[in-house]
């Protein structure tokens, strides 16, 4: 077997228009690491032999694929993964690009993608149907690109052959195109001030569950339930205003938003926002070093929100892709 890095390791997706029926690839996506792979449940017989020691079968029970993709957020190939987070999108022309907006899909049986594995070194291809994405998070710091890391869930590999990664050019982002807003409605996030926010990290969670029956190995299906925002900001200690979110039991609109002012498209810039309705603060941590600059860190999490009824207000993507 030959010696290999992950570089050499190919990632295609592709939205399936049927879900758990394979589509090929339309879209490859640079990576920086994948432990997406194989898994099996074993049913260990207990039957004993005369012998204190082991019964004599240990036998596949069920099989199913999972694991991780990391790979900093692009705007093109993201959109696939939004799609599988939030479950619809509306594409549109926009300032001669396009603009993908997002809403949460109220059910329990969002799209799925198809997973083409492409091995150079080996020529030892894959593909795993009905990926479902179980959680996804987004992490942004003022000295590195913004980094997703997405937990998958899927149907179990099968052999194909002939896979051959074609690339687009992306657009990337740094954390000097992240900016944070909070307000008391979403109606004031437009006016509100940009955050000094040093650190941020959310995360969209979707709890899956493999749904098995008798007959078979695999899932009958892969579905998404409980949809959870949760994430922390990361700031200096200056007064008590944080402290005071967690404590008085108060509620604020967020705004995420990330643009690459440095390219243009069209008329306007690669983006993705997101505006959080309603959401709470749920914990506050100082941190006091001796020879640092005191910083706070607090929790958010998204809640519904009754006068606009959601809980994410607002979603999109910009590109030069048309739709997904």
């Amino acid at each position: 077997m030959a010696k290999k890095i992950g570089r050499l390791i190919n990632l295609g997706l592709a939205k399936e228009s049927s879900r758990g029926v394979a589509v090929a690839a339309t879209n490859w996506l640079p990576k920086s690491n994948i432990t997406f792979s194989d898994k099996v449940q074993k049913a260990v017989s207990q039957s004993s032999y005369g012998t204190i020691g082991e019964g004599n079968q240990e036998l596949v029970a069920l099989k199913w694929a999972e694991g991780d993709v990391e790979f900093d957020l692009v705007d093109k190939t993201f959109g696939l993964v939004a799609l599988a987070t939030f479950g619809t999108v509306s594409s549109a022309s926009f300032n001669s690009a396009y603009k993908h907006t997002y809403t949460l899909q109220n059910d329990n049986q969002h799209d799925s993608l198809t997973f083409w594995v492409e091995d150079v070194a080996e020529s030892n291809d894959v593909f795993f149907e009905l990926c479902m994405i179980n959680s996804l998070n987004i992490t942004a710091v003022p000295e590195d690109v913004v980094k997703c890391t997405a937990n998958w869930v899927g149907k179990s590999s099968e052999d194909t052959s002939g896979l051959s990664a074609s690339y687009v050019a992306e657009n990337k982002f740094t954390g000097r195109d992240v900016s944070i807003k909070i307000a008391a409605a979403t109606a004031g996030l437009d006016a509100a001030s940009i955050l000094n926010i040093k650190e941020l990290s959310v995360d969209f969670s979707k709890n899956v569950m493999r749904d098995y029956a008798l007959s078979s190995v695999q899932a009958i299906d892969i579905l998404n339930q409980k949809f959870e925002i949760t994430g922390t900001l990361t700031l200096d200690l200056g007064d008590d205003t944080y402290k005071d979110y967690m404590l008085d039991g108060g509620y604020k609109a967020l705004r995420i938003d990330i643009v690459n002012a440095n390219v243009t498209i069209g008329s306007t810039n690669p983006a993705f926002r997101i505006d959080l309705s309603r959401v709470a603060f749920d914990a506050w941590e100082p941190a006091r070093p001796n020879d640092e600059i005191a910083t706070q860190t607090i929790n958010f999490r998204a809640m519904y929100d009754i006068t606009n009824g959601d809980i994410i207000n607002n979603c999109y993507l910009v590109n030069e892709t048309a739709s997904y």
